[in-house]
Formats: C-alpha cells, structure tokens, sequence
C-alpha cells in the first residue's frame, strides 16, 4: 500500500513538473482551433469537435399546418363549433404506419436531440408574433399542426388524410442545399396533386 502511494506521488510530481516547463510559446500547439470546417456530409443530428469538447447542429424538420372549414368558412377545428371536428376520427396514413390527432397537447422532447419523422397531428390555437407587442399572440383560428418531415435530404413523400368517410393526399417534395451552414429549402406541398401557396392548407370538409 505504501508503495503505491510512493509511486502516485511520483507521476503527479512529474506531471506537475511538465506542465511548469510549458512556456507561452507552446500555448499555440496545446489548444485546438475553435473553428471546423463542415463538410456537406450533414447529418439531422451531427457532432463538431471544437476546442471545449462538441457542438450540435441540429436543423428543425418541416411541419405542415392545417385549417378545416365547411364550405361556408366556419372553423371546424374550434371546439365551439356545433359541428366541430375536435375528438372525431382523422388520422394519416404514412406507408405503412397510422397516426392520429394529439387533440390534447402533446409534451415537448426534453432533449436537443429531435429527429424529424412524421409523428402525426396535433391540435392548438394558431399563433403568430407580434413585433410590437413582442409577445406571441393568438388569431382564433384553430389547426392542426403535422410534424414532422425532414429538413436535409431530398425526397417526396406522401399522407392520406381521412377525416370521417372523406380522404385528401397531401404529397410533399424537398430538394434542400446547404451554404456554410446554413440550410436552404425548397419545399412544395400539393392536396389531391393541386400545389398548394405554402405549408399553410385549407381544406373544405
């Protein structure tokens, strides 16, 4: 036992005694840079060694959001709405898997780490923010919010929405570039092959 005390005071000493030879001319050799380039070979979740240990650089996937109105434009995703949608069948048919509507909120990862995969629908009150509130503000639209599809490959995919006995095929298209790190997208959406303005959609129940 005494010896191997004798034997840890010796490595520390000489541990010790080469970090005190280390003069400000050898600083530059110790530390790493604190810049890496990125490669085009970016993952959705991907880690860059740099000078304290890692970064990540985790890009959000892309969402779709849904409004449903009758045909004379009454929201039928409000809860009020004496012919409201909230708690009926809708789900999405996603190759081969089901999903369906979090009619309730859904929690929030803990994690950074959220890999973009199509997870289903959930139903909220539509935001938007306000600059000169500086607040996040409500519209009194109610939607469903379908989250979530990739951000960084380049693919088309497609969802079978069925609401009661009715269906529409939403089809998304990505094509996606990255200048330094900063991820360019671009993205189409189409109902039933009509292209949709934006990942903002209607649709006439």
């Amino acid at each position: 036992m005494r010896n191997l005390i004798i034997i840890k005071l010796f490595v520390f000493a000489i541990s010790m005694s080469m970090l005190m030879s280390c003069g400000n001319e050898n600083i530059e050799d110790i530390i790493v840079p604190d810049k890496t380039e990125i490669t085009d070979s970016i993952q959705n979740e991907f880690e860059v060694p740099d000078s304290t240990g890692f970064i990540i650089y985790d890009y959000p996937g892309i969402d779709v959001i849904l409004k449903i109105k009758d045909e004379d434009g009454n929201d039928l995703l409000n809860p009020e709405h004496p012919n409201t949608l909230v708690n009926s069948n809708i789900t999405f048919y996603h190759g081969g898997d089901i999903k369906t509507v979090y009619w309730q909120p859904k929690p929030t990862p803990e994690s950074r780490l959220y890999m973009a995969y199509f997870r289903g629908a959930i139903h909220k009150e539509q935001e938007y923010w306000d600059p000169e509130k500086k607040e996040i503000c409500k519209t009194g639209d109610w939607i469903l919010v379908l989250s979530d599809f990739p951000s960084i490959e380049d693919y088309e995919d497609e969802v079978i929405i069925k609401i009661k006995d009715k269906s529409y095929t939403l089809k998304i298209t990505n094509k996606h570039i990255f200048n330094d790190r900063h991820l360019i997208c671009d993205t189409h959406f189409y109902i039933d092959g009509k292209e949709q303005e934006s990942d903002l959609i209607t649709l006439t129940f």
